[in-house]
């Protein structure tokens, strides 16, 4: 089901399915700035190939909070790309404390009012 497949930051995973209608970001163990911008890097580079991108943070296990404005700028960028991010798999509480720590929890993007 899945065409290409690279990693560029350690517990990131990244692929594009064979149709290329998703692009797919797996994220494990600590979501830290330098992930996010590995993230940002690899979405935005891709963006034209897919229809959409699914992100799963269900094993993230915790998380730098001066990750989340990257990660909230990629969602945003994405959106008006017409290129979505759409959460994949349940939002763990590390995500989810976090970017109320941050303040963002009241925007509509990934776990948050979709």
């Amino acid at each position: 089901m899945l065409g290409r497949n690279t990693t560029t930051s350690p517990n990131v995973d990244f692929s594009i399915d064979k149709g290329r209608r998703s692009g797919f970001v797996k994220i494990s163990g600590v979501l830290t700035g330098r992930k996010a911008d590995a993230i940002k890097k690899m979405v935005e580079s891709s963006a034209y190939a897919v229809e959409y991108f699914k992100l799963n943070l269900e094993n993230v296990t915790a998380v730098d909070v001066s990750c989340i404005e990257a990660l909230y700028a990629t969602c945003n960028s994405m959106r008006k790309s017409n290129t979505p991010m759409h959460i994949d798999g349940i939002c763990p509480i590390a995500f989810t404390s976090a970017v109320e720590d941050v303040g963002y929890s009241h925007h509509q993007w990934l776990c948050f009012g979709q």
